[in-house]
């Protein structure tokens, strides 16, 4: 069943292959690589597989590489499942549908899986420019650092040198979160393996091991790793242009005047101060969109920081937030009428009801947006599940 192949062992047993398949459906975290060289995986998702037919899966997120798939270009997937990274040989693509404007695409089923143990092989750099704040807690003290590098097993960070008595008095395991430009906030436990003293920059380099982490953990440092890869490979002068930007990224850490540069939006585009500001809500929802694509969940505290921004954005001024509402059209239609909602529902029910109750109402506005978009997405994964199998059912019967 399995054969030895310098680090990687090689599974051909059908019955593991659809076990680990099926933890990468569940986990959500796949990465498509072209079979080119200077390729870099990803991220998609991968929906379903019909065992010795085919792989069905959403490759909205890679839609700049569609040309090339459908052409005929080979590609790998690989994953993070069962403490293993798993790649599949190389396939082609057999099929292409879009639908609710998802493309949704199915490919030869694998006849065999590589799989790899060691998950420090696929360590993610963070390139200048790219800047993840990270907070290290133990005790009552707290120390503010940044990312450097992240693998599935652990982490390398940049720490200011009073980190080293942190350090070296931890009994136990310290407390790592991790703050991505566009919000996502992530804690993890990890144990200071080494660490390398910068005398001309006064920092410390410091490598982590991450410890007691949850399958739902795992699955989100996969997540993680595949992004930074995604946004990394952006800052190859020539691919600028072709690989969109990932979701983490999209935003910047800081605030650049009343206008709030968010990314890449262009603002210039919006017609007024209060659009300009109200569309950091709409970036914020664009971007959870995007990672419930990938298979995260809703995150309770970014939902309602957002409930508040607006809940503060029509006591200042509800006239221009009302008409701020109608001056989102770049935003997808989505987006724009679940923040229209939320915004005519605030100044339907007034100013009398409690702010807190006032708020609860656009947060759970803004949630039931995010859900619906879900529910639309599973709908669709299942309509093109019924007419794939219907499709080769047509034409086993023709052969027949």
């Amino acid at each position: 069943m399995v054969a030895q192949q310098d680090e990687f062992e090689t599974i051909v047993s059908t019955t593991v292959i659809e076990s680990l398949l099926n933890t990468l459906i569940e986990t959500g975290g796949v990465s498509l690589c072209l079979a080119a060289t200077g390729a870099r995986p990803e991220p998609i998702v991968l929906m379903e597989q019909h065992q010795g037919q085919a792989l069905v899966m959403d490759l909205s997120s890679v839609d700049y590489l569609l040309h090339h798939l459908q052409g005929g270009a080979a590609f790998y997937l690989r994953g993070q499942a069962q403490g293993k990274v798993l790649q599949t040989p190389l396939l082609q693509l057999t099929e292409t549908r879009q639908a609710g404007g998802r493309f949704l695409c199915c490919s030869d089923y694998p006849a065999s899986l590589e799989v790899l143990q060691r998950r420090e092989s696929f360590r993610a750099e963070l390139r200048m420019g790219m800047v993840v704040s990270t907070g290290l807690y133990g005790g009552d003290a707290e120390i503010e650092g940044e990312l450097r590098d992240l693998s599935q097993d652990g982490c390398q960070l940049e720490l200011p040198l009073a980190a080293s008595g942190l350090l070296a008095g931890a009994a136990s395991p310290l407390k790592l979160a991790f703050t991505f430009p566009d919000g996502t906030y992530f804690e993890v436990l990890g144990e200071a393996r080494h660490q390398k003293t910068d005398a001309e920059r006064h920092l410390l380099r410091v490598g982590f091991n991450f410890v007691e982490c949850s399958a739902e953990q795992e699955r989100q440092i996969w997540y993680f790793v595949c992004e930074i890869e995604r946004e990394a490979a952006r800052y190859k002068k020539e691919e600028q242009n072709e690989r969109q930007p990932s979701p983490l990224f999209a935003l910047p850490s800081k605030r650049s005047g009343a206008g709030e540069l968010l990314g890449r939006r262009d603002v210039k585009r919006y017609a007024t101060p209060m659009a300009r500001r109200l569309v950091k809500v709409a970036a914020y929802l664009d971007t959870q969109l995007l990672s419930l694509q990938q298979g995260s969940d809703i995150d309770g505290r970014q939902l309602s920081r957002y409930a508040d921004r607006i809940l503060g954005l029509h006591e200042e001024d509800r006239e221009a937030l009302l008409f701020a509402s109608r001056c989102l059209s770049p935003e997808p239609l989505i987006v724009r009428h679940g923040i229209a909602v939320a915004v005519h529902l605030l100044d339907f029910v007034g100013a009398s009801m409690p702010r807190e109750l006032r708020k609860a109402i656009v947060a759970s506005v803004l949630f039931t947006i995010l859900a619906r978009r879900l529910c639309l997405r599973c709908c669709s994964r299942r309509r093109t599940l019924k007419l794939s199998i219907e499709r080769r059912s047509v034409s086993m019967s023709s052969c027949c």
